[in-house]
């Protein structure tokens, strides 16, 4: 049988030992005390809520990075009120076995403070670490930025791809649909050295440009501008949209030969107009069979200078042999473009504001002539082509000779060209389809394949080292209950504080606190001695009381005599009480 330390006590009379019991509650210390037990299935079950809150769930996608902060934020604290709650009582019983047992390193574990005088540098430092870490774990985890979740939206649909713009104020065939497709290309274009130098997949511009070599480019379909533009407006500012669908795009392909087939020319339509000193720009599109398209500048074939304003003229050439065709055709500023449709899978990221193509996989293998025919005829649209090809080739001539992008920038405006007039000539949400070819709606308006829309949230960034950042106080908090069971046997129960001390403290020894009622500071350090002495003839609803825990204040002067009581640690026994 375990030996314990009892101390035999003073023969004391039953009736004044049942007066002591008049408010106080004699009480066996349990082997697991319920608060304490609760406190770490609360800590452990914070955790458990921390990593489905961070984790990749629905969840945490439906509540957003905002409200991720703020639950997580609540569920550490919690875990911190837990970890106080275990780790008062485990400071009490290790500064008890293995410390010195002063009042003043009580008075702080008591208070969860640095600042009580007289307390040791080592519980200083202990409850400092205590109250520091709840501040470092909130705010290592909102380090954890730039994390996505995602979810499918099906009830999303933008019904039509063909023809259209991305959503925008303006966006009829003017000049501000023309700038807004080809800036993106155009911008990285007055920079040689950014041409790719390899294609193993394709380079995207904009929202609709994808250059997949050195001498083709796609314009893939967009989706319903309308309808698009109505699901853009849905979103938050910390949100977008992950759009991926296979459409049908429109593809420029460089062919020199087109230049020096007279054939061609016969059955062509070219538009000219002069926009600066000497030069004029130049759009050429062939009608019968197939379309196709030359895009240039040249210079004025009787050298004239070129009027200050802007001077734009609609020419049909009938003849090759015109001298502003010769003159276009003999420029080694213009790029001739066979135009041909083809499939593509296209992703798009969408914002609040813009929408941007992220990848575009077309087949060039399953490319497909388009016929002229298909083409409603419009010929109030001749002079507005030309914004397109001023754009584009601007910005080469006589100073850029050589850049690698002025065929895919010439190819651009050709895209633009033919585009643009099919989005010109689509009927408006509404109208009467009938009014244009059947072909001509079935090229241009359809429905896509494999549409779907993603709607992606900024959320906390879910890491193995975020999940070690919750588990730590529950950790704690476990290693410390572990630690209160093994050290189950001394007189020190969960509730020590106050009420305990005065209820066991030999009064005459509280004469060592006088003059510190209202400062709480000692002059010295007071070590404060438990012991358990020996009780019999006193019951408590019906149990005896077997002992009686004593605690007394003793000064520097009688260090000797608190060493030698702390020699022998007073043990209690399980399922016995005590008062």
């Amino acid at each position: 049988m375990a030996e314990y330390n009892l101390v035999p006590g003073n023969s004391e009379p039953i009736q004044k030992s049942r007066d002591s019991l008049k408010h106080g509650s004699p009480a066996a210390k349990p082997l697991v005390d319920l608060i304490d037990l609760s406190a770490l299935i609360s800590s452990l079950c914070c955790l458990v809520a921390c990593w489905a809150v961070a984790g990749h769930s629905p969840f945490s996608w439906r509540i957003g990075f905002t409200y991720q902060l703020v639950i997580i934020g609540f569920l550490l604290s919690i875990m911190n009120l837990c970890n106080r709650r275990l780790a008062r009582h485990l400071f009490i019983v290790s500064e008890m076995r293995w410390g010195s047992m002063t009042l003043q390193n009580i008075d702080a574990i008591l208070q969860q403070s640095i600042f009580v005088s007289g307390s040791s540098l080592l519980w200083r430092i202990v409850i400092l670490i205590m109250n520091a870490l709840p501040l470092g774990l909130g705010v290592a985890y909102k380090t954890f930025t730039g994390g996505h979740a995602s979810r499918v939206m099906t009830e999303y649909s933008a019904t039509h791809y063909g023809a259209f713009n991305r959503p925008m104020e303006n966006n009829d065939f003017q000049i501000v649909a023309l700038v807004d497709e080809m800036t993106a290309m155009r911008n990285t274009a007055y920079d040689d050295d950014k041409f790719p130098t390899v294609f193993n997949q394709s380079t995207t511009f904009g929202y609709n440009l994808a250059l997949l070599g050195d001498n083709e480019l796609a314009m893939v379909d967009m989706p319903n501008d309308t309808t698009l533009g109505e699901i853009q407006q849905k979103l938050a500012l910390n949100e977008y949209i992950y759009l991926s669908a296979d459409v049908w795009g429109t593809l420029a392909r460089y062919n020199s030969s087109i230049l020096g087939d007279d054939s061609l020319w016969n059955s062509s339509t070219t538009t000219t107009m002069e926009t600066y000193s000497g030069w004029r720009t130049a759009v050429a599109r062939g009608l019968n069979p197939d379309m196709w398209a030359v895009i240039g500048v040249y210079k004025h074939p009787d050298g004239h200078p070129g009027a200050s304003s802007r001077e734009i003229a609609s020419i049909t050439y009938d003849s090759p042999d015109n001298d502003f065709v010769r003159a276009f055709r003999n420029s080694s500023f213009a790029s001739g473009f066979n135009i041909y449709r083809l499939p593509c899978s296209v992703s798009w990221n969408m914002t609040l504001t813009d929408i941007q193509i992220m990848s575009a996989d077309c087949d060039t293998d399953e490319s497909r002539r388009v016929e002229s025919s298909v083409m409603p005829w419009n010929p109030d649209l001749e002079e507005k082509v030309l914004d397109a090809v001023s754009l584009a080739m601007r910005s080469f001539g006589e100073g850029r000779p050589t850049s690698p992008w002025e065929i895919p920038s010439a190819a651009m405006a050709s895209l633009a060209v033919w585009s643009g007039r099919w989005k010109h000539l689509m009927p408006s949400p509404g109208d009467d389809l009938g009014k244009q070819p059947p072909k001509f709606i079935e090229e241009f308006r359809y429905k896509p394949k494999n549409e779907k829309f993603e709607l992606v949230r900024h959320v906390i960034r879910a890491s193995p080292l975020l999940y070690v950042i919750f588990a730590i106080q529950p950790f704690f908090s476990t290693v410390i209950f572990i630690m209160t069971i093994c050290l189950y046997s001394t007189p020190i129960s969960t509730d020590f504080g106050l009420i305990t001390i005065l209820a066991s403290i030999k009064p005459s020894s509280l004469r060592l606190l006088s003059g510190a009622g209202l400062s709480g500071t000692l002059k010295q350090r007071i070590y404060l001695t438990m012991s358990v002495e020996g009780r019999s003839g006193i019951n408590y609803k019906g149990k005896p009381v077997i002992g009686k825990i004593r605690t007394e204040l003793q000064a520097k002067d009688d260090l000797g005599t608190a060493e030698d009581s702390s020699s022998a640690i007073p043990r209690i026994q399980r399922g016995k009480k005590y008062m």
